[in-house]
């Protein structure tokens, strides 16, 4: 896809250099160039997503968590954006409100988890804009079980609150 998301801590990088070893932390250690963003970018607020851009996978890896090992060198495919001058590959990374004991359900929780994937979904045109008079399909963001891991999101909520979003940001 054209974007692809970094299920993010509040704090771009979670715990990458301290220990943790999930799906943001992992993202860091394959490509390198994303450590950079952490030194540059502060808490993000509830309306708030960063994007990566052009950020270069050296490392493949293999195994999650506390099983995650190094598995070779990585020869990044992508293509080079003139334009942007970098690769053309974009991560968004957007964090979920932690959502233990039923709180996925709650009004401010949903709200928040809504206006905070449409930042998120919403980047991809202020990014990459499309040429002007160009009718073209949507962006395509590839993403999945937002929040559902350690923030103890609900799978089906999530979905849908990416869908919603995505759609409202017409996203694919």
């Amino acid at each position: 896809g054209d974007f692809h998301a970094d299920f993010a801590n509040q704090y771009l990088g979670g715990g990458v250099l301290h220990g943790g070893c999930v799906q943001e932390e992992i993202l860091f250690m394959i490509k390198p160039e994303c450590l950079v963003g952490m030194l540059v970018c502060a808490k993000m607020d509830e309306n708030e997503a960063i994007v990566i851009s052009g950020a270069e996978q050296f490392s493949k890896y293999r195994g999650y968590g506390t099983s995650v090992r190094y598995d070779g060198t990585h020869v990044d495919q992508h293509p080079f954006n003139k334009k942007l001058d970098c690769l053309d590959n974009h991560i968004c990374a957007y964090d979920a409100d932690v959502a233990f004991f039923n709180r996925n359900f709650a009004l401010k929780t949903l709200h928040r988890n809504l206006v905070k994937a449409y930042a998120a979904f919403s980047s991809p045109e202020k990014i990459k804009p499309k040429p002007n008079g160009t009718i073209t399909s949507k962006y395509q963001f590839v993403t999945g079980n937002w929040g559902c891991g350690a923030f103890g999101g609900n799978k089906e909520e999530k979905a849908l609150i990416q869908i919603m979003s995505a759609s409202v940001a017409n996203v694919d």
